[in-house]
């Protein structure tokens, strides 16, 4: 395994009695691609601006390879690209890549050798000369990207670094920060609230709520077992309902809820034991529901209508109770047609669906 290069242990953050964060404790390894993903106003940024030394934490350290990372002085081996990309309008390019080196007093010939390189690596050869608004916004996040890596960090920042892009050139940049991070070996650690966004990119996600660290693993752990309703709920497209268990029989969680009593097959256990009368969420994803009545646990529901997501749909549906409930159908499978306020009846094996003790 790789050697830890970023330690962060117990950072409390306050901000006028509000805690941002909440004895937030993490491993970072070299070389992977760590992203940290949760709703707005959860702390990631805040997270962030402490780990890349400029926001200082009200309690707990940041260690980068076994040394504090001080606030006063922040470590020159982490840069950090903006979410506002910091563009200096009156410099062109070449002057904007190029300003880290000056800084550092490295002399022009060295300099002009590591733009020209730095520009090579986010496609830009030949942009040295134009200005900040002659460019799109795609470019201007290439020259922030060149800006932060000319000066050869051991750890990139990105805070939602595609955040203002659109869906065309968000792929695009997506692509094009998956082969810098191959092709430079440098760490990365992004936040963003765009959960397809780091699933697609990174080695492990943190997810983090209300400034507490709610599970860290590799993307597809997170998906498959999540462990707690809050991850259940944030990652993916999966339906959760509150409910108690009634009994467990043969292996079978019997769990009642405001919408029925359902049965689970599994039972994800971060901690303590799930008895008769445990208060439980009850986890099913959208793709394991199916139209029709064909398994034991079945549901009726108001259609609302449906999002596109590339080759399948998930379905809307309104329960009795004012709760929505998602449902994936693939190419022409599923409903002919969906007109509105139509009653559609889905069903699913318990053997797909889980329970998480709350």
């Amino acid at each position: 395994m790789a050697d830890v290069i970023l330690r962060v242990e117990n950072v409390t953050k306050t901000y006028n009695k509000t805690r941002a964060l909440q004895y937030v404790s993490l491993k970072i390894y070299e070389g992977e691609f760590f992203s940290i993903i949760g709703p707005s106003g959860s702390g990631k940024s805040t997270l962030l601006k402490i780990i890349a030394g400029v926001e200082t934490a009200t309690d707990g350290r940041v260690f980068y390879r076994g040394t504090s990372v001080d606030p006063t002085a922040p470590e020159a081996d982490i840069v950090m690209v903006w979410q506002t990309l910091a563009l200096f309008p009156h410099m062109d390019v070449e002057g904007n890549v190029a300003f880290g080196l000056v800084i550092r007093k490295v002399d022009r010939e060295e300099r002009k050798e590591r733009v020209k390189n730095a520009l090579a690596m986010v496609a830009l050869t030949g942009y040295e000369k134009r200005r900040i608004h002659e460019l799109s916004g795609g470019e201007q996040q290439r020259v922030a990207l060149a800006r932060a890596l000319v000066v050869r960090p051991n750890v990139l920042l990105l805070d939602e670094p595609l955040g203002s892009l659109d869906a065309y050139l968000r792929g695009e940049l997506q692509a094009e920060l998956r082969r810098l991070h191959q092709d430079t070996g440098i760490t990365f650690i992004m936040v963003t609230h765009d959960q397809s966004e780091a699933l697609a990119l990174s080695n492990r996600i943190a997810v983090i709520n209300s400034g507490r660290i709610e599970q860290v693993g590799a993307p597809e752990k997170i998906m498959k077992f999540p462990q707690t309703a809050f991850v259940a709920r944030f990652v993916g497209d999966k339906n959760v309902f509150e409910g108690t268990v009634q009994e467990i029989l043969q292996g079978m969680y019997v769990v009642s809820t405001p919408m029925g009593v359902f049965k689970a097959g599994v039972c994800v256990k971060p901690s303590g034991e799930v008895n008769q009368g445990t208060k439980v969420a009850y986890v099913i994803e959208a793709a394991h529901i199916n139209e029709g009545n064909k398994y034991e646990n079945h549901l009726q529901g108001t259609f609302l209508g449906t999002v596109i997501r590339g080759s399948s749909r998930i379905v809307r549906l309104e329960l009795p109770n004012k709760k929505m409930l998602l449902y994936e159908i693939y190419g022409e499978n599923g409903t002919d047609t969906f007109e509105e306020k139509k009653i559609i009846t889905v069903s699913w094996q318990a053997e797909k669906a889980y329970i998480l003790p709350i």
